[in-house]
């Protein structure tokens, strides 16, 4: 029974941080976030069932192997999930083109003139 726990947890986690991946939720802060995940799902699990004890009633040793094992588990899960999940993001828009016309140097905001995209004089409605 307990692989069978421990291999099912590790599958719908698996598919969590694939659904992470798809999201955009990438590279090392996506497995760091996940390595957290992991860690609230089996400390929930664990003591809901009473198989196991709070993390701070454990041996020091104990806790460090927990996270050592959590944390290889959550960044080679991250690692596979991004190289196999194509990334949806193309990254930062690109900046537009700085508008003269947009520019208060000319004194436009005390006379009330009003400049569209293009730099056209529009008319002013007040």
């Amino acid at each position: 029974m307990n692989w069978g726990v421990h291999w099912s947890q590790g599958i719908m986690l698996g598919a969590v941080r694939g659904w992470m991946a798809e999201a955009g939720l990438r590279g090392p802060v996506g497995s760091f976030v996940h390595m957290i995940v992991r860690l609230l799902n089996d400390q929930t699990l664990e003591n809901a069932t009473g198989a196991g004890a709070p993390p701070w009633t454990w041996a020091g040793g104990r806790q460090a192997i927990d996270l050592l094992g959590k944390g290889i588990y959550a960044f080679v899960t991250g690692a596979v999930t991004d190289a196999l999940i194509p990334s949806t993001d193309n990254g930062p828009e690109p900046r537009k083109a700085w508008n003269k016309a947009r520019c208060f140097d000319d004194m436009s905001y005390v006379t009330g003139e009003i400049y569209g995209a293009t730099g056209d004089k529009m008319p002013f409605e007040a």
